[in-house]
């Protein structure tokens, strides 16, 4: 990639155009996606990549499984248990997902 850009060719336009894209979406949606977790009564640690780090009952990475939603089990981390997930920060229409069937899940 640098290399591309080193050159300063058209791909090169195009990453920066798609990089500054991305940016603008995580910059949109994780604070919405952060808003939703939280008012579904979810511990949420904020960081500056595009994942959020979330504390919930352990048994909620098999129920999203089971409606087809995978969280990443945060359990081999150090310092971390069970209860622990690690979620990226999506499209809009991801993200409600997401919060759509935590909500029935958690009730």
């Amino acid at each position: 990639e640098i290399l591309r850009c080193l050159v300063g060719s058209e791909m090169c336009i195009r990453d920066r155009v798609y990089v500054a894209r991305v940016r603008a979406l995580i910059a949109a949606q994780k604070p919405k996606l952060t808003a939703g977790l939280r008012a579904l009564g979810l511990r949420v640690i904020e960081g500056r990549a595009n994942y959020l780090l979330l504390q919930g009952p352990e048994t909620l990475g098999g129920q999203l499984r089971q409606k087809g939603v995978v969280l990443r089990g945060c359990a081999n981390y150090p310092g971390l248990d069970a209860s622990w997930y690690r979620t990226a920060v999506r499209t809009g229409p991801e993200n409600e997902r997401l919060l759509k069937t935590l909500q029935e899940v958690l009730g």
